[in-house]
């Protein structure tokens, strides 16, 4: 057997994601391919590992980042799904990656009928961490055959596309570990001033409350949570391996401590906020203070800070 070709952390994360989160799992493939797949829809994991014949009888293993089926509770319909995930701009040779892996998924399910061949090729996508703006959306593979040509286009989801606003939106949670590919041009700048720093902590403080929000209405799973917190800061780790306070500030911030504190801080402060909005649309109602207080079970003395603080508004 042949050489075993390794991989990057980032195929590692995006492995581990796609192997053990549906949720993160169906909103890429509905972003990807155009599809509408429900969570209710069955996610069934392939095995990654080909051995592709090579000259002289040996065998090179390759593992593919994803493979995957879904199968549509209502029709039962099934259709396989192959995803590479690339960490470097483009150079064509993942093309060729992608019809290998491709073509021995193809062979590894081909059928053979009397004396047909009958292989299925999977709908095949690529993950762009980092792209060039020359890189399209879709490429193309086409295969000239004694029988004629034929082609089909491989998607390319590229991250530099978009804001967290799109990934909250779309809910494709997936690509949140990889968002820091997006700022890796500014990670001097940012290394050097602590005013920067905070304000990456912070970006992460903020985007792992909107997922908790997310979780406590449904739309995320716990572990999925979870993982999408290790991953990130796996990938910033390694993404950032020469710059010590990145690497540090986001580690705090990922790594527990930190974050669980900014979160209730977060969340304590967004309680009280809510509390003197509350209290302020009583008082602008006619309701007096003493009533406030006894109805909202608060110190009669916030109440009449809040009082004077509208007053002094109206003043000025």
């Amino acid at each position: 057997m042949g050489k075993v070709e390794s991989n990057t952390p980032y195929d590692d994360v995006c492995r581990t994601l796609t192997v053990e989160c549906d949720d993160l799992v169906i909103p890429l493939i509905n972003e990807i391919f155009g599809e509408d797949y429900s969570l209710q829809d069955k996610v069934i994991r392939r095995a990654n590992e080909h051995f592709l014949e090579q000259q002289g009888g040996a065998e090179e293993k390759r593992v593919t980042d994803t493979l995957l089926e879904i199968v549509r509770k209502a029709t039962k319909q099934e259709k396989k799904y192959h995803i590479e995930c690339e960490s470097s701009s483009s150079d064509g040779t993942i093309l060729i990656r992608i019809f290998e892996y491709a073509a021995q998924i193809a062979l590894d399910d081909g059928a053979v009928t009397g004396e047909k061949l009958i292989v299925e090729f999977p709908h095949s996508a690529i993950i762009f961490l980092r792209s060039k703006k020359t890189v399209p959306k879709q490429m193309e593979i086409s295969v000239r055959t004694p029988g004629g040509e034929t082609s089909y286009y491989v998607p390319a989801l590229h991250v530099r596309d978009y804001t967290m606003e799109d990934i909250f939106t779309k809910r494709l949670y997936f690509l949140i570990p990889f968002y820091i590919f997006n700022m890796e041009s500014k990670f001097p700048e940012i290394e050097a001033s602590r005013d920067r720093i905070e304000e990456l902590k912070n970006f992460y403080v903020d985007t792992m409350l909107k997922l908790e929000d997310a979780v406590s209405i449904g739309k995320l799973t716990e572990f999925s949570y979870l993982e999408i917190r290790d991953m990130t800061n796996r990938v910033v780790q390694n993404l950032a391996k020469n710059y010590e306070s990145i690497r540090k500030g986001v580690g705090d911030i990922m790594g527990g401590k930190v974050l669980d504190t900014e979160v209730s801080k977060a969340r304590n402060k967004g309680r009280e906020e809510m509390a003197v909005e509350i209290v302020e649309n009583m008082l602008e109602s006619g309701m007096a203070p003493e009533e406030i207080a006894k109805l909202c079970k608060l110190a009669l003395s916030d109440i009449i800070i809040v009082q004077e603080r509208m007053l002094q508004k109206q003043m000025v």
